[in-house]
């Protein structure tokens, strides 16, 4: 148990970011323009699956005042899965991209929201099994991938008032069968262990 404890420190501690705040929303357009440019950039880069350097994805982050920001940006050398173009269950059948939120770390609620290339989206929490608030993805594909935009408002989340949420960002890619990841640590079983998260300040 120690050791667990100790893994997952470092971890927090190798995977902290502070998420800048801006005055509006960027723009949710599928593109990374100007508007993002204050945003920190997170890499998304470890195939989880095969325990290996993943393709390369960026993920954008900040905060406006009502809501988290956040952009994947994937490249891939393989073909696109993007069948899904309504939103629900069937985008996680498609390469998409999505981030699990823990607001009160390993105690309260979790969150999940992803989405394809098309931006049709999906979401699920432990606060009720039919969770479904507006939120927006926006899906674009690109000569060498695909970026999604997304915007997730702070009022569709039971956080208690905390200001650092423990998260994990990640990337499914089909043709591989891969998982790609931000926050990880060694011998670490799964990916989306609210104990191995990383933190968002």
């Amino acid at each position: 148990l120690c050791a667990g404890a100790a893994s997952a420190e470092s971890a927090q501690g190798a995977f902290e970011v502070t998420v800048p705040k801006l005055d509006a929303p960027p723009n949710m357009n599928g593109v990374i323009d100007d508007s993002w440019a204050k945003a920190v950039q997170v890499p998304v880069s470890f195939d989880f699956t095969y325990q290996r350097p993943g393709e390369t994805t960026i993920a954008y982050l900040a905060q406006d005042p009502t809501a988290l920001d956040l952009a994947f940006v994937a490249t891939q050398k393989s073909s696109l899965t993007v069948n899904q173009e309504t939103n629900g269950s069937g985008v996680m059948g498609d390469d998409s991209v999505g981030i699990v939120l823990y607001p009160q770390g390993t105690q309260g609620f979790t969150y999940e929201f992803i989405a394809n290339a098309h931006g049709a989206r999906d979401q699920v929490s432990s606060e009720n099994t039919s969770y479904s608030p507006h939120w927006v993805a926006v899906g674009r594909r690109t000569a060498t991938g695909y970026v999604v935009t997304m915007r997730i408002p702070f009022n569709i989340i039971r956080s208690g008032r905390s200001t650092a949420w423990h998260a994990q960002m990640y990337r499914m890619v089909v043709a591989t069968n891969s998982m790609i990841v931000w926050s990880h640590v060694p011998n670490q079983r799964n990916a989306t262990d609210a104990t191995f998260a990383g933190e968002l300040d």
